[in-house]
């Protein structure tokens, strides 16, 4: 039986879910730089924020599929930020 690839909207909405259920913590560096800590995989990315919107996470989730991941739900969250709309696009 061969492997069907998630749709982008299911991948949204998974980045959700592992938000809510992983042991995730955030610490803003600046208004455009956030670091999320996983210390569930004991790992950290930084997410980006330009004019007031997230716009990337250095994550390989977001980084080779393009979609909203887990850390950018973080500090959408916590820090009522707003995803860019051109990532949402892509949902």
């Amino acid at each position: 039986m061969g492997y069907t690839r998630k749709s982008k909207y299911q991948m949204y909405i998974d980045s959700f879910d592992r938000a809510a259920e992983q042991n995730i913590s955030t610490e803003k560096i600046s208004n455009e730089l956030f670091i999320v800590y996983n210390h569930d995989h004991n790992s950290n990315y930084i997410v980006n924020v330009e004019n007031g919107k997230i716009m990337s996470c250095e994550c390989p989730h977001h980084f080779y599929r393009g979609v909203v991941c887990k850390h950018m739900v973080v500090v959408m969250q916590q820090f009522d930020i707003p995803i860019a709309e051109l990532i949402l696009e892509n949902v």
